[in-house]
Formats: C-alpha cells, sequence, structure tokens
C-alpha cells in the first residue's frame, strides 16, 4: 500500500451493530455525509455488513496509483484508524475485491510487531473495505528524501527491524513479493518498522489472484519473468531497497558507490540475479552483519596495536630515516589524544568529589 507523507497513531478501531437499520438512500453516502453503513455476515471469508457505524472522514491520505484509496477516518468512539476501499473504477470488480480481501486475510492471521494490523473487512454503500491501524511516521520513502537516515544507527536498526519481520514473515510461509520503500513505514516514536500492502502477497492457502508482479525496479528476475518464487525473492527486493537508501539509485551498477563494505557485500549476495547465490534466508543476513561487525573490531583493534609496534621497531631500526619525523608525529597525536582522555577523565572525577564535599560542608553547618 503506497502511502507516500501519510502519518497514522496506532488505535483499534471499535464497532457497534444494529440490526434495525436495513433500508439506506444513495444520498448518505460515507464520503458526503461522513457515516458508513455495515451488514454483518456470518461467512468470514467474505466481507461482512454491519449497520449504521459512523467514521468522520478526517482526511484523504492517499487516492492516486494503486488500486485502492487510502482515509484517515475516526470512529463512533472517538478512535482514529484507516480504512482503504477499492478505487470507484475499479468497483464491482470482482479480481480487484478479491485482491483488497487478501490485502486483509493475510495479514490479519499474522502477529507481529513488524507487520500492519488490521481489524475487519466490510461492506457499505460505498461497496468494499477494510480497516487498519492508524500509525504516526513516515513511509521509507519519505524518511530517504528527508535525509534523516543519514544517522547509522537508525538505519542499522530499520535494517534489523526489517530483516526481523521479513524472518517471520518468510516462517510463516508468506512472501511478499513487493516489498518497496512505499510500503514500508517508520513510527515516529521509537522508529519502528511497519510493513503494509500484502495485496500480492503468496501463502500456501492462497492462490494467485494476478500475475507474479510487482513494482518492477524492486522485483527479482524470476518475478519479473513469472518463474517459481521463494523468500529469496524478498531477499532480492530488500537488497535493491538497502542500495536505494546508501546511493538514491535502484540500479545495481551504482553499488560501487557505496562506502560501508558490510552493506556493499549485503546488497551484492542479496541481488544476484540467480537466487540460488543469494542469502537463503533473512536470518543469514542479520548473522552476516554480527559476524561482519565482530570481525572488524577485532582487525581494528589488532592493526592498531600491529602499527604502534611496527613503528617503535622501524624508529629503532631507521634512526636516521627521513620518515622518523613522520612517524614520531603520528606517535605523538596518539600519546596526545590519550593524555587528552586522561585530562578530562581527572576534571571529571574531580567535579563529582568537589560536589560531595560541599553537600558534606552545607549539611555540617545547616544542622549544628
Amino acid at each position: 500500500m503506497a502511502d507516500s507523507g501519510s502519518i497514522f497513531t496506532n488505535f483499534e478501531s471499535s464497532f457497534e451493530t444494529n440490526e434495525n437499520n436495513k433500508n439506506l438512500s444513495n444520498s448518505e453516502s460515507a464520503f458526503e455525509t461522513n457515516e458508513s453503513s455495515f451488514k454483518k455476515n456470518e461467512n468470514n471469508k467474505n466481507f461482512s455488513k454491519k449497520n449504521e457505524t459512523s467514521f468522520e472522514i478526517i482526511k484523504v491520505l492517499s487516492d492516486r496509483g494503486g488500486m485502492g484509496d487510502l482515509y484517515k477516518v475516526k470512529d463512533e468512539n472517538g478512535k482514529f484508524l484507516v480504512i482503504k476501499r477499492v478505487k470507484k473504477i475499479y468497483r464491482g470488480n470482482k479480481k480487484y475485491i478479491e485482491l483488497l480481501g487478501k490485502e486483509y486475510d493475510i495479514p490479519s492471521k499474522l502477529n507481529n510487531e513488524g507487520i500492519i494490523k488490521v481489524f475487519e473487512k466490510g461492506k457499505d454503500i460505498e461497496e468494499d473495505y477494510y480497516s487498519m491501524e492508524f500509525i504516526e511516521g513516515k513511509t521509507l520513502e519519505n524518511l530517504m528524501r528527508s535525509k534523516d537516515l543519514i544517522n547509522n544507527n537508525l538505519l542499522e536498526k530499520i535494517i534489523k527491524d526489517l530483516l526481523s519481520t521479513l524472518s517471520y514473515i518468510h516462517k510463516s510461509q508468506i512472501y511478499h513479493r513487493d516489498l518497496k520503500p512505499s510500503n514500508i513505514m517508520i513510527t515516529d516514536k521509537g522508529s519502528n518498522v511497519k510493513i503494509l500492502d500484502f495485496g500480492l502477497a503468496d501463502g500456501d492457502s492462497y492462490e494467485d489472484l494476478v500475475n507474479k508482479m510487482g513494482t518492477k525496479i524492486y522485483s527479482s528476475p524470476e518475478q519479473q519473468n513469472n518463474e517459481e518464487i521463494d523468500q529469496r525473492t524478498d531477499i532480492y527486493s530488500f537488497g535493491i531497497i538497502l542500495l536505494e537508501i546508501l546511493t538514491e539509485k535502484t540500479d545495481i551498477s551504482f553499488l560501487k558507490d557505496v562506502k560501508s563494505t558490510t552493506y556493499k557485500e549485503i546488497i551484492k549476495k542479496c541481488t544476484f540475479k540467480e537466487k540460488g547465490k543469494r542469502f537463503y534466508n533473512s536470518d543469514e543476513i542479520l548473522h552476516f552483519i554480527e559476524k561482519l561487525k565482530t570481525a572488524n573490531k577485532n582487525f581494528d583493534e589488532k592493526r592498531y596495536y600491529d602499527a604502534k609496534k611496527k613503528y617503535k621497531s622501524y624508529i629503532d631500526e631507521n634512526p636516521n630515516n627521513k620518515n622518523k619525523k613522520f612517524i614520531e608525529d603520528k606517535i605523538y597525536i596518539c600519546k596526545k589524544q590519550m593524555g587528552i582522555a586522561i585530562i578530562k577523565s581527572l576534571i571529571i572525577v574531580f567535579t563529582i568529589l568537589m560536589i560531595i564535599n560541599i553537600f558534606f560542608i552545607f549539611k555540617y553547618f545547616y544542622f549544628t
């Protein structure tokens, strides 16, 4: 579900059923009077109908592109949520109605903090819809445009959260197939990941409603060629998303512009044309990240001590070498930095001791 610039808050909806009000005129449209009418249907696989549950439309969140329109609404209890409807041009089209239903059904069976929560699906005079939680945050697409991802700690958190959520989805035998920045929300509080739009998701209990499609620039070669897919299709999409975050490009030829060797290796292995060469799953990528972080840390420490030992040995063996001054300067800088750190530590300790002394002096004179 592409929702550029949408802002959501996390609330659960509450609906009441009124069996008596069954006849509504066309003038009572949900978009004209801010009211919707629903009827209950015992068949859970179909869109349920309910009588007269009022929704106040607060804002149109998205009405361009895709198959559906999004609205921020307030229910009769004052709680905010989002409803999605099939676009008017597609209403009555069985394929799109079924696709909307699938978009609700798959996340309704999943329970993970990284997946959008859906509440119910129904039908009123404005036709089919489903409701979901309202999240206050930004799409990853908008976050990239704002340059907020320059913060390495935030980027690392988003990457790990996204991979953990994908791991959960794949272990549930579901493949998203349309993973892209506009289908990933980042909450304002906590910068948590929320994956949206499971309309193209493929699960064991569902048949394909559409061809194996998705947004082309993020789709794997096997998906575009209508071949068999598995979790590595989403792994490919993840690699392209990471490339776009780091370079603002989605063409793999820009991999050379990625400065981080860790992320460069991840993108490279995620985006092989042959899926057999890619990471097998999200857990493998997470393990790879931790392994490289540990290796880099150990390498940096070893490099420092080896260099220090080498510089000292070099000076002892080449006392008249023209590079001696340069090497001595390097060692002097290291010592100077260490000295500054020690002085700062002493100042902090002295300040704490002074505060403690002042406290006891004040206590002595105040109580005597």
